[in-house]
């Protein structure tokens, strides 16, 4: 499964849509503003399905990020939140972990958020097996 990408001097971001309700996104490096537009655009896709959509964001490698990244997102996220079963972050840096914790708080309680890549993975790996989705798996995050 191709995603697409993104790069700048200071970051990365790849998105990736494995089935039409499941968007799985990774930003390394700094999270850009620029960012937002085509995570949104995924997002708005995952959204055209019926039923609940899941969000993954593997930003383990990500080190800070502009602060437009986590509002503008979060007021996204939250304008949908009943359509939205789902938002998962793999976090290790102490700023992004409180950038995460801020969102949550804000989105009612709806992210997890994982410390370790292990459950992370297991966690995205079984919706990707609930969906039948054989030619993606969470290994895709780490080659990226």
């Amino acid at each position: 499964m191709k995603g697409r990408g993104w790069r700048t001097s200071r970051g990365s971001l790849g998105i990736w849509l494995p089935a039409p309700r499941l968007l799985v996104s990774r930003i390394a490096g700094h999270g850009e503003g620029e960012f937002v537009s085509p995570i949104i655009e995924a997002f708005e896709q995952t959204l055209a399905a019926e039923g609940p959509v899941k969000l993954y964001f593997e930003v383990a490698k990500m080190n800070n990020y502009d602060s437009l990244l986590r509002t503008r997102l979060t007021a996204r996220f939250g304008q949908s939140r009943p359509r939205v079963g789902t938002i998962a972050v793999l976090v290790s840096s102490r700023i992004v972990a409180m950038g995460v914790s801020v969102a949550n708080l804000a989105l009612g309680g709806l992210v997890t958020s994982y410390a370790a890549r292990a459950p992370f993975s297991e966690a995205l790996d079984g919706e990707l097996r609930a969906a039948g989705i054989l030619s993606f798996s969470s290994k895709v995050l780490l080659a990226a």
